[in-house]
């Protein structure tokens, strides 16, 4: 039922089980800081030149290009165990999940991932519906805006990614709630195995 959520990934976003080195403060904000026209600057008549701008939308695209390349490095081969709760219900749920690859598309900021979902009597392996993941400055949340997956229904969520842990919300169907739990990289034989379903799924 709530198969998704992390994914949602979950869908799922360091760059080991330690820390993916995120903080708060986007580049943008940063460029405008370092931009904005003080008291003094509009004193002696001093803004900043086209040139400056165009150097802070190179550097802010090339920090960009930087954290999706250690987000992809993150997420492939990685462990998501941890709990959900249903609204109005007291009772933790485990669960858990498992991204095999991770493969950022040329569309927005959508992702491609292939992810075995574990949860009550369910244990299914299969590639995921283009996902988004944004970034608030440099931390990534996992953004799902009602999508459809085959054999498991609908769901919306909204997961954040921060120093080897997830928390976030979700909602499958009428029901919603939060989820929460920790990241840890797999094993190399595990990583050698998960290559290998990689390679079976996407021969089919």
């Amino acid at each position: 039922m709530t198969s998704f959520r992390c994914l949602a990934v979950l869908s799922l976003l360091c760059a080991s089980v330690g820390g993916f080195p995120l903080f708060s403060g986007t580049a943008q904000a940063q460029s405008q800081a370092q931009d904005a026209i003080t008291p003094e600057k509009q004193q002696s008549g001093i803004t900043s030149s086209p040139q400056s701008n165009q150097s802070a939308a190179k550097t802010s695209n090339e920090s960009k290009q930087e954290l999706i390349a250690r987000l992809k490095k993150f997420l492939t081969g990685t462990k998501w165990t941890g709990n959900f709760v249903i609204d109005g219900k007291d009772k933790l749920i485990n669960e858990h999940y498992e991204i095999l690859s991770a493969q950022k598309t040329e569309f927005g900021d959508k992702w491609n991932l292939i992810a075995r979902i574990k949860y009550g009597g369910h244990d299914t392996t299969l590639p995921l519906p283009p996902i988004e993941i944004k970034f608030a400055g440099k931390t990534p949340v996992i953004t799902v805006d009602r999508v459809f997956i085959p054999g498991l229904g609908t769901f919306d969520a909204r997961v954040v990614i921060r120093q080897g842990k997830y928390a976030g919300t979700w909602k499958h169907g009428n029901k919603g709630g939060f989820l929460f739990g920790t990241i840890e990289s797999m094993s190399d034989e595990e990583k050698e195995t998960a290559k290998k379903a990689v390679q079976e799924i996407l021969k089919d």
